[in-house]
């Protein structure tokens, strides 16, 4: 940074703080003169430079003497007020969202097509957790491999994804083949799965009849997962449907796998 105007200092200010610094304490006019400043603004950057704590004002006397404080002191307190007037804004910002999701979603169609598919595990991921957290009344989460993505980082970000959905009130079914659910109950912590299998409206039940990983999104939205054929384990890449009517179709096959699995108790023990 070149000056206190990047800080919110007006450019008056500036220079009168400056020219404080070269006299050490003096008058407006002197502070005038020695920064070029017109006598009547020289009042206004003064009164400001007080306002925001950057000078000390002697009014024992007349003519009103000033002095700056030091320039370490000068510039943390500017940082520490746009520093609140930052957090102010963020914190303005965070209030209306709520109010502009809502909006924006009332004016979005309905009846609206569209896929999109991408490739790679990172990027992948990044799609789906994006898909998933726009779920609004039922996420459907089915997988019948063992895959990468439940391990590590990337499972404690699928599981507080739904942690965060079931919060908000969404139904989340979670539908996973004995070898995948094995390899779940591996990975994470028994509070963490206690946490989950004890959190309502989660349900998980274990199929064999499973074929394929899929997540179904308030029953408009269907994400395909594509495995990698050179490494079972990863995943290759997603494709996102949006199509209400092939959702559908997609849910009315999950629902008959689901009434016909097994049950997983709200208490399971890791192995």
């Amino acid at each position: 940074m070149e000056s206190l105007c990047e800080l919110g200092a007006s450019s008056y200010e500036d220079r009168a703080y400056r020219g404080l610094l070269s006299l050490g304490s003096g008058t407006a006019r002197a502070v005038a003169d020695e920064a070029d400043i017109p006598m009547g603004r020289v009042y206004d950057a003064l009164n400001g430079l007080e306002g925001r704590g950057l000078v000390r004002v002697q009014t024992a006397g007349e003519p009103k003497r000033y002095t700056p404080v030091e320039p370490e002191t000068a510039v943390d307190r500017l940082i520490d007020a746009r520093r609140q007037d930052l957090q102010a804004e963020i914190d303005a910002y965070e209030m209306g969202r709520g109010e502009l999701v809502e909006r924006l979603g009332s004016a979005r169609g309905t009846d609206d097509q569209f896929w999109t598919a991408t490739v790679g595990p990172a990027r992948t991921i990044e799609l789906l957790l994006e898909r998933l957290e726009v779920a609004d009344e039922r996420l459907v989460i089915v997988a019948d491999t063992i895959a990468a993505r439940f391990n590590n980082e990337v499972g404690n970000r699928l599981l507080e994804c739904a942690l965060t959905a079931i919060q908000d009130g969404v139904e989340v079914l979670v539908l996973l083949s004995p070898a995948v659910f094995e390899d779940t109950i591996a990975t994470f912590t028994a509070e963490q799965i206690e946490l989950a299998l004890g959190t309502a409206p989660l349900s998980v039940r274990i199929s064999r009849g499973l074929h394929g990983n899929f997540h179904i999104i308030d029953d408009e939205e269907v994400c395909l997962e594509l495995p990698d054929p050179l490494a079972p384990a990863e995943r290759f890449g997603l494709v996102d449907v949006r199509d209400s009517s092939f959702a559908q179709r997609v849910t009315a096959g999950f629902e008959d796998v689901w009434e016909s699995a097994e049950e997983v108790p709200d208490s399971v023990a890791p192995q």
